[in-house]
């Protein structure tokens, strides 16, 4: 089980998420929900163009260039091949909980202390700790 450097990538993977669930988008939109600079945002697109990820479609409107954003279909596929493998990851994990009810963060949420999960997958204390 590998991931693919080009979706794993974590500004990339949050590229291919925004696009895979909201469609079309334009690039300022992109810019603002992801709360990434142009020159990022357009070398990430550049890279998923190239890799024939996203299609970019650039037209006027009302006189104003608007450049928008989408997944091709081998883009979808990638992307959904990364969910695909992060489940796979998640259900292989012995975690020894019976249902996903059972299971917990490895921090506890209100005070934000790590729980001690070391133990738990026979690797012992943290040495960080």
């Amino acid at each position: 089980m590998e991931f693919d450097k080009l979706v794993h990538q974590p500004t990339r993977l949050r590229i291919f998420a925004h696009l895979y669930a909201n469609g079309e988008t334009g690039f300022t939109e992109l810019t603002s929900t992801l709360e990434v600079t142009e020159g990022n945002l357009a070398s990430h697109i550049d890279r998923m163009k190239d890799a024939d990820c996203v299609a970019v479609d650039k037209a006027f409107v009302d006189g104003t260039p608007r450049t928008t954003y989408r997944l091709t279909e081998h883009g979808e596929e990638l992307f959904e091949d990364h969910i695909e493998t992060l489940e796979s990851l998640i259900d292989g994990l012995d975690t020894g909980a019976s249902s996903e009810s059972d299971l917990e963060p490895a921090h506890d949420p209100e005070s934000g202390q790590s729980r001690d999960t070391d133990s738990d997958l026979g690797m012992g204390p943290d040495p960080s700790a």
